[in-house]
């Protein structure tokens, strides 16, 4: 059974263009701003979806769907960031076709005690996080040389890359209530559109 957020990256030749990988941390300023903000809605979002579902046993639709638009807009915004893909990411709202794909599933029920304990229950994924992480910073260091030397991010860094950013949207989905599901790193094999999965849209 495949996890009910996956994150899908569109093949490509791992090129990425030299000039914007120099500027990385200056052309992708205007999204973390857009990003502050969005995260700050969603955080807020979240909770209210929290509260409700540890009544209801079910997180309102309307707030899951805003919530997954936010994270598949803040997916691509660091795929981009970290170098995973070479197409400048689009704004919230945008419905251009884009080479990183978060879907979600849609509202499932939930139990209080899973919700009323989420924080507790995140603990083991926190430290995978921050292991994944941790190496992440490690393979963009080695991305953004490579790529200034050979035109290329190396292939062991880009599948690290997916890996991490795999991990990070199961992982905030389930912080913020979007499914009950434990966060893993298994890929995406069996996804894209199958019965009852849409894209998140930001």
């Amino acid at each position: 059974m495949s996890h009910p957020v996956q994150l899908v990256f569109s093949n490509d030749d791992r090129s990425r263009s030299r000039v914007m990988t120099f500027f990385n941390g200056l052309v992708i300023i205007p999204h973390a701003i857009v990003l502050g903000i969005y995260r700050a809605v969603a955080t807020v979002a979240a909770v209210c979806g929290g509260i409700v579902t540890f009544f209801t046993k079910h997180n309102p639709e309307g707030i899951h769907n805003f919530v997954a638009g936010y994270l598949a807009y803040e997916v691509r915004v660091n795929s981009f960031m970290f170098l995973l893909v070479k197409e400048y990411p689009p704004f919230p709202g945008g419905d251009d076709p884009y080479p990183v794909s978060l879907t979600v599933a849609p509202p499932v029920e939930q139990g209080r005690l899973g919700v009323l304990f989420r924080t507790l229950l995140m603990i083991p994924a926190v430290f995978v996080y921050f292991g994944l992480a941790i190496v992440l910073l490690f393979t963009y260091v080695g991305s953004w040389f490579a790529i200034m030397f050979t035109g290329k991010t190396p292939e062991g860094c880009q599948a690290w890359g997916e890996k991490t950013m795999r991990y990070a949207s199961r992982f905030s989905a389930y912080q913020y209530y979007l499914t009950p599901v434990y966060p893993s790193t298994d890929e995406a094999t069996d996804v894209a559109m199958s019965a009852g999965v849409a894209p998140a849209v930001a």
